[in-house]
Formats: structure tokens, C-alpha cells, sequence
């Protein structure tokens, strides 16, 4: 029994809930990582609540946030090739068209394109990481 028919919205379906549990988690972790006595410094010192958020917990657990939201997309490029399995289109499309026609330049030049997005999107995140982390001294 098929829950949803073919094309876009099962593809979408499939990548939402592939990408975002490995977001919810580190964005868990990072919160559980936090400092006690930052927060406690923040309280002692007469910070609001959303003050301690913005201020304290935020930029504190930004270095894993971005390594989360960086899962979260890398997970979600490998959902490509089954969307175009599902009939979603796009490169995975491609890859499906050229494996199942024996068109092997077809299907590694999609496959190609792909991991060329996967590492675009992974350094970008990377960057944006390293330029939200604090100079680490060593």
C-alpha cells in the first residue's frame, strides 16, 4: 500500500524527514552542551530571559547548530537520487535515466553534478562555521 502517490510531494516528504532528525539532535546537544555557569552568570547579572537566549545560549552553541544545519543539508542531497527514483526530477532524474538506459557518461556526469553540490554546500557551511567560531589559541 502506497501512503503517497509519485512525483514532487513524496520526494519532499522523504528528504524532510530524512534531513531534519540529525538537526534536531545536535541542536539538542547543543543546548545540553551549554555551560551552567554562563547561564548562571547571565542570571546573576540581571539578564532577561530572551537576553540569556540572544546573548548567551545562541552564540555559545552556534559552532554546533552550523555543524547540524551542515547534516541536515548533506543529508538531504543524498535524498536527491531517490526523488528522481519517485519520479521528482532534477539530478536524480538523471542518474535513474542514465543507470536504467546503460547510458553510464549520462548517469556519472549527474552523479558528478551532485557531489559537486554536496561539496559546495559542505565548504560553504564549513565557512560560515569558521567565521562564527571563536580564534582558538594554540
Amino acid at each position: 500500500m502506497m501512503l503517497f502517490s509519485l512525483g514532487r510531494v513524496p520526494a519532499i516528504i522523504a528528504t524532510i524527514v530524512y534531513g531534519i532528525p540529525p538537526m534536531l539532535r545536535l541542536t539538542t546537544l547543543a543546548f545540553k552542551q551549554l555551560p551552567k555557569d554562563l547561564l548562571e552568570l547571565g542570571q546573576a547579572s540581571g539578564a532577561s530571559p530572551r537576553d540569556i537566549l540572544f546573548k548567551i545560549e545562541l552564540p555559545t552553541a552556534a559552532p554546533t547548530l552550523m555543524v547540524g544545519l551542515n547534516q541536515c543539508i548533506l543529508m538531504s542531497l543524498a535524498m536527491v537520487v531517490l526523488a528522481g527514483l519517485v519520479g521528482a526530477g532534477g539530478l536524480g532524474a538523471e542518474v535513474t535515466r542514465g543507470l536504467s538506459r546503460m547510458e553510464m557518461g549520462l548517469g556519472l556526469r549527474a552523479g558528478l553534478a551532485i557531489v559537486a553540490v554536496a561539496l559546495l554546500m559542505d565548504r560553504l557551511s564549513r565557512g560560515a562555521l569558521q567565521r562564527h567560531s571563536p580564534a582558538r589559541l594554540g
